[in-house]
């Protein structure tokens, strides 16, 4: 089941994508796969029996005082959050460093790297694959090597429990093709989706 988190931004940016994502997982895995999508409020919904979240969007939002009580409660009780930012745009990822810093007050958002065990717990991804308008990416707009997979964490307690994706997963999930998306390819996209949902269930 995927537990998708609602805010006030556009929360459902790439409606099906997910589930896609989860087809794949059944298809390809042995793990057990529904493919049920659970929106949930932080802050007003008990997230106390969830273990996965998965926050996507295009714009700015803020988490009021209770959702991020509720976000923070979760993440240090073992949840992991996985966060996409929809189409890679700075609006979203800027709202998202913001918040984060809120969730988690102190908590520092590293790189992951290369060898990091999520880059092989289904598939092993060594090099990323991204649409055009993160290749037309220059180094004074953003700092990236454009041949490893762009994944960013925070670690708790020894575990990767936040794992943040500053170029679109879903549209690949989806295999949408929009010109200026800054994404990865749909299969790289499926094979790290596959990845963190793996590795989220194994740590």
């Amino acid at each position: 089941v995927l537990f998708r988190s609602k805010h006030e931004g556009a929360w459902n940016a790439h409606a099906g994508g997910a589930a896609a994502l989860m087809q794949r997982m059944r298809r390809d895995t042995s793990v057990k796969v529904s493919l049920k999508r659970v929106p949930v409020v932080p802050g007003k919904d008990d997230l106390s029996n969830f273990t996965f979240l998965y926050l996507t969007g295009l714009d700015d939002f803020k988490f009021d005082a209770a959702a991020i009580a509720s976000l923070r409660n979760f993440l240090n009780a073992g949840g992991t959050l996985l966060v996409n930012n929809g189409l890679g745009l700075r609006t979203f990822d800027e709202a998202v460093r913001r918040e984060l810093k809120a969730i988690l007050p102190g908590a520092e958002m590293k790189m992951i790297a290369g060898d990091h065990p999520l880059f092989s717990a289904v598939h092993k991804v060594k090099e990323a694959v991204y649409t055009p308008a993160v290749q037309r990416l220059t180094p004074g707009k953003k700092l990236i090597d454009e041949k490893v997979p762009h994944l960013e964490g925070v670690t708790l307690n020894g575990d990767l429990k936040v794992i943040y994706s500053p170029f679109d997963l879903e549209a690949g999930w989806q295999g949408m093709e929009h010109p200026l998306a800054k994404a990865y390819e749909p299969e790289c996209a499926m094979q790290l989706g596959m990845n963190i949902v793996m590795y989220s269930m194994t740590h």
